[in-house]
């Protein structure tokens, strides 16, 4: 990785670390999709996790709903898969998110987000690359009251 690349991903990465997310998640599909098919996949599983999460209304209150930032690779059998980290606090536990995504799609590794593991570098590598990762959900209604992502103080304040 050239320098340029290395200072983007150290960049991105710094950005995304100030949020607290909830999951870290590797979403892979058993037929190798086409973008359009995995994007409507990936949202259609992010609307089931907001009505269990929010109500069936989630989408009438601008404030509510997970937040999401996302990231497109393509696995070595040239299929798309996703990163994604999820914040939001998701109220269907880890394993029925995981059953969920499974009977929609292939299989789903979700994970308690731990940002001393370093999913936030993960996630932006690609981006470093191409400038591509998508973010969804309220996150022009983020507050310090909000549960899921909320910015971090910094030291000192």
């Amino acid at each position: 990785m050239d320098n340029e690349h290395q200072t983007i991903r150290d960049a991105a990465s710094a950005f995304v670390k100030q949020y607290d997310w909830n999951w870290w998640c590797t979403l892979t599909f058993k037929h190798p999709p086409t973008w359009e098919s995995a994007n409507s996949t990936f949202r259609k599983w992010l609307n089931k996790l907001n009505r269990k999460t929010f109500g069936n209304n989630y989408f009438k209150r601008p404030s509510e709903g997970l937040r999401w930032l996302r990231g497109v690779e393509l696995q070595q059998r040239d299929a798309i898969h996703f990163h994604a980290l999820v914040a939001g606090d998701p109220k269907p536990h880890r394993e029925e998110a995981v059953q969920l995504w499974e009977g929609m799609a292939g299989d789903a590794q979700i994970n308690v987000y731990d940002p001393t593991l370093g999913a936030a570098y993960y996630i932006v590598k690609k981006y470093a690359a191409d400038g591509n990762l998508d973010l969804g959900g309220p996150w022009a209604n983020i507050s310090s009251k909000l549960s899921g992502v909320v910015r971090r103080p910094t030291q000192g304040t």
